[in-house]
């Protein structure tokens, strides 16, 4: 894990980043990224019904009804009201 230099705190301070996987190292107080946790569980149901009862055309126009929920950390911070 690299250490906190000053530099990285003052770049930390003026930055934002976020990423899209929640993988445990983002929650390392090093990093402390803002992550969008995906619910894998509910996209597997709806790709499965997908496959099993929509054709292979509508498969192409399909957008998913899925909310990744974030994960609110030191990268990003939320908006006052945001959830």
């Amino acid at each position: 894990m690299p250490p906190a230099t000053p530099l990285a705190c003052a770049y930390r301070k003026m930055s934002a980043l976020s990423a899209s996987d929640d993988i445990d190292q983002a929650g390392w107080e090093s990093y402390a990224l803002t992550t969008f946790r995906q619910p894998v569980e509910q996209m597997v149901q709806h790709i499965v019904q997908l496959l099993t009862q929509a054709g292979p055309d509508e498969w192409a126009h399909t957008v998913l009804p899925i909310k990744p929920v974030p994960i609110w950390r030191k990268s990003v911070l939320p908006r006052p009201g945001a959830n």
